[in-house]
């Protein structure tokens, strides 16, 4: 059991999260001489510091390289994803708990959304829920995944602690054009059917899209019709680039 809950965040790891954090560096504009020669976080410190400080220490250690010139795509890139890396590696190791790895993932999110850098508002008519299947417990991905939206210019609602019910309030007060759920686990597999089928069937937008991701995905994509979505996306840019052609499609038909 512990051989499969090792693998299974170290597929989230490599195929959600930090591809995400990589692609926001590849994107980002060449460092100032300054950023290039400054002294970044040592990897395993920073990692101690998301499994044991307060996320206002963490917030100060970035703030503090920003100041002297890093951008925050650069951190994202040299020391956010390494240290994603070093708590799975933590995990295996039993140098910490899988508790530990999860708070200290979660402290991460919320780095990337203080420091992520704000793009063009979002078009109209490009609307899509995010959220963790009911009982998820990796959201870092999701966060990733709803950064990457932003910066296609999509309105987002994110919700990573959501319940079916809350799922289907959200969808029946506001029309979403695409719904995005990401599931990591098998066991959440198995009730996904119902979950999709209850939110279609409330759904403000009749025509509403569907789309899934998470590792089970990465490793069976098939699974994504079985279970009723409309496509399955690995990565935030294969996500985008599905939803807009399930839109596209849409309109078309209408």
């Amino acid at each position: 059991m512990r051989h499969t809950a090792a693998e299974t965040l170290g597929v989230v790891l490599e195929t959600e999260i930090i591809p995400r954090l990589l692609m926001a560096h590849a994107q980002s504009p060449s460092p100032s001489a300054a950023a290039a020669s400054a002294d970044l976080p040592d990897i395993d410190a920073f990692a101690g510091l998301a499994i044991n400080a307060d996320l206002d220490d963490l917030v100060r250690v970035l703030e503090r390289n920003i100041a002297a010139g890093v951008p925050p795509q650069l951190l994202f890139a040299r020391v956010l994803a390494p240290t994603a890396r070093r708590l799975g590696v933590y995990w295996e190791e039993d140098i910490c708990s899988f508790t530990d790895v999860t708070v200290a993932l979660g402290k991460l999110q919320q780095l990337v959304h203080r420091f992520s850098a704000g793009g063009d508002p979002p078009a109209r008519g490009k609307t899509i829920l995010l959220a963790a299947a009911p009982g998820e417990q990796h959201t870092l991905g999701l966060a990733m995944v709803a950064d990457a939206f932003r910066d296609g210019r999509w309105s987002v609602t994110e919700d990573i602690e959501a319940s079916a019910s809350s799922l289907q309030l959200l969808v029946r007060r506001a029309r979403f054009d695409v719904i995005g759920l990401t599931v990591s686990s098998e066991s959440t597999l198995e009730t996904l059917p119902a979950l999709i089928r209850g939110l279609r069937a409330v759904s403000m937008n009749r025509q509403v899209a569907v789309l899934v991701g998470g590792w089970v995905f990465a490793k069976r994509p098939e699974l994504a019709e079985t279970c009723g979505a409309d496509a399955t996306a690995s990565d935030g840019a294969s996500a985008v680039a599905k939803a807009a052609h399930l839109l596209d499609a849409h309109t078309a038909r209408v």
